[in-house]
Order: C-alpha cells, then structure tokens, then sequence
C-alpha cells in the first residue's frame, strides 16, 4: 500500500510592514445647522448638511503576529490618510448651507485573529482622527464661508483576506464621531 503523504497548507505571515490603498464611502453623517446671533439665541434651524460620498486613501502600518493558547493574533499601528468627495448641503427660502470633507488624517490600532487556514484576519479597529472641512452657511444674519479642523475619535471591525504573501483585500466598517463644533462669523453668527 502507497504512503501519501499530508499536503501542508500555505501558511500566511501577516507580520511585518505593509502599505495600501483604499477606496469607500461615507454615509450617515448628521449635520443638523442652527443659527444663533450674537447674543447666542437660536434664530432657526433651517436644515441639515448631511455629508455622504466616495472617499480615497493610503494606509501604512506595522503589524506582529503571535501565537496564543493555539490561536495565532496581529496587531500593530496604521496610520491613514484619506481625501474625499464626501459632500452635503441644503437650500431653502430663508437660508443655505454646505459642508464637504477636504482631508482625513488618522492613528489607529487594529487587533484581531486568523482563521484556521491563517489566510483570514477578523479584526477591530480604535484610534483617533482629525479632519479638514469646508463649510458655508448662509442666512439669517449670518455669512460664514471657510475650512475648519475637527477631532474624532473612530472604532471598527474588518475582514482581510490574503490573495497571496504580498497581495491582501480588506472590507471595514467604520464608526467616526467628530462631536461638536461651533463656528462664528465675522459679525459674531454661530451655528
């Protein structure tokens, strides 16, 4: 009787330093605009720049891979940085507004595991973000019509599956929560 040998899976190392790019979208975004005078007394609500659309971006990280109580986990830092054409606006009688993402710059930690196959990583993601905006509103009383920075904080979970040694494809969902931002006008406006 022949003796056959076992055919060894491939086995994956994620270790190391890696770079990429990445294409997404944005969605979700709640931009509700109050405008408020001087005084700080709300004149009105007049709509909402809820940004949404295609965004592009670099990712460079270092990960390490390791062995724990017979499942192997990576880790490591990626720093990223994302352009977009991510917009919102709205129009009404009495006034206007628009935002637009110009630039995403961020600093995460992602973790996770690989399947059995180790061709397969399930991971999270936490760090911290901050963006460049373009901003305009345009109504009672008030004209403001220039770029601000904002902070974020961001959690996610992702799948990235390894074509081969140097190739790899990834999906992710990402939280972002810039909080909120008050922004005034030469004649002292906010919203």
């Amino acid at each position: 009787v022949p003796v056959v040998a076992p055919v060894a899976q491939p086995s994956f190392d994620w270790a190391g330093a890696y770079g990429g790019l990445s294409v997404g979208y944005a969605f979700g975004g709640d931009d509700r605009v109050g405008i408020h005078n001087p005084d700080g007394d709300l004149l009105g609500t007049p709509g909402s720049n809820d940004i949404s659309g295609a965004t592009y971006g670099v990712h460079l990280g270092y990960r390490w891979q390791r062995e724990f109580r017979g499942r192997q986990f990576v880790y490591g830092p990626e720093l990223a940085y994302e352009g977009a054409s991510a917009d919102g606006s709205f129009s009404t009688d009495s006034a206007s507004g628009s935002s637009e993402i110009d630039n995403l710059i961020s600093l995460r930690f992602k973790s996770g595991i690989l399947n059995e196959a180790q061709n397969t990583l399930f991971y999270g993601i936490i760090g911290a973000m901050r963006g460049e905006f373009d901003y305009a509103v345009e109504g009672a009383g008030m004209d403001y019509n220039d770029s601000y920075d904002a902070d974020a904080w961001t959690v996610g979970l992702g799948v990235e599956r390894m074509v081969n040694e140097r190739v790899s494809l990834f999906g992710e969902w990402e939280y972002r929560d810039f909080g909120r931002d008050t922004l005034t006008d030469d004649a002292g406006f906010s919203t």
